[in-house]
């Protein structure tokens, strides 16, 4: 992997000494990775769907990235990167490739199956330094949780993790085609290097686009609680019907053949014949005007037997 484009990310600041991933297994770490994110490097021609192929050789890494330029155009570059002698330590490495300056390349963090942390410095240019991060995964997205775990360990160290930005991985990119084939390889190789994950969760290649968030229960909840809101409604409904036919027994007069109902305008709809049919009694013609009804009768006899008993006085 190409990682040493430095002429723009200068500053006057110090190199960080980063703890390195403790007992680096090179033949684990080899195999297919993702970038997830990266510091923009000018040397790294690859900006999306950008995936690096490691090969261990027992000597030196032979690295293959391939992936699409801010043009949309496939290329593919080839690098090697060997071990660093300053350090004698295996997780640091030094990335050589043609037409570019030597960079490191240094291990911070990885489970060798599912993320990678990365971190590389240029120094020594009459003073000057550049920094690169970089976060790999073995499957076109990596969790939130791991992400932010490599995050805070440049964070704890004194890098700045802002300086990455997301690369695109996701449909379109080339490979989504043989994605599944892609994945069932990667884990192949990695069932041969390290054996079978501590995870029982069979491996299940997908060719979903990655990052799609995942499904949740959401819509189904609001659909139960949309549900539970009807059955209130309804309810309610039948109440109010329910209502309204006792208020109409104890008001309407019995039904005639055409309902009792005129036909003049839409505001009489509902309006009832105050005449009583022939054969009713006077209270159900009460019954069809409330201010004829009989619970009005009472009043009405009592003022009239008060106006006899004062006339007569």
């Amino acid at each position: 992997m190409l990682c040493s484009a430095f002429q723009v990310f200068w500053s006057l600041e110090t190199a960080l000494k980063f703890t390195l991933k403790e007992n680096f297994d090179p033949m684990k770490y080899s195999g297919l990775w993702f970038d997830i994110e990266s510091v923009p490097n000018e040397y790294q021609y690859t900006k999306k769907c950008v995936t690096q192929n490691y090969t261990w050789t027992g000597e030196q890494m032979d690295v293959a990235t391939r992936g699409l330029t801010d043009d949309d155009e496939k290329i593919r570059q080839m690098a090697v990167m060997v071990k660093d002698e300053s350090l004698l330590d295996p997780a640091s490495m030094i990335v050589q490739a043609a037409g570019v300056p030597e960079a490191p390349y240094q291990i911070i963090a990885t489970d060798y199956r599912t993320y990678s942390c990365v971190y590389s410095c240029l120094d020594g240019y009459a003073g000057f330094m550049a920094e690169f991060m970089w976060v790999f995964s073995r499957t076109p997205s990596l969790p939130a949780d791991k992400i932010k775990y490599c995050h805070d360990i440049f964070n704890n160290t004194g890098a700045d993790p802002m300086k990455m930005v997301p690369v695109v991985q996701q449909d379109p990119c080339p490979y989504f085609e043989k994605l599944d084939k892609m994945l069932m390889e990667s884990e192949k190789h990695l069932l041969k290097v390290m054996g079978p994950p501590s995870s029982s969760k069979p491996f299940t290649p997908s060719t979903i686009p990655p990052n799609l968030p995942p499904t949740t229960s959401r819509p189904r909840v609001q659909d139960n609680n949309m549900q539970e809101q009807m059955n209130v409604v309804h309810e309610e409904e039948e109440d109010l019907k329910h209502d309204l036919k006792s208020s109409s027994r104890s008001h309407d007069p019995p039904k005639r053949a055409n309902g009792g109902r005129t036909r003049d305008s839409p505001s009489k709809v509902n309006e009832v014949a105050a005449i009583p049919p022939h054969g009713s009694s006077v209270r159900d013609a009460e019954r069809t005007d409330p201010s004829t009804s009989s619970t009005f009768v009472p009043a009405i006899q009592l003022l009239f037997l008060l106006l006899t008993f004062l006339l007569c006085f």
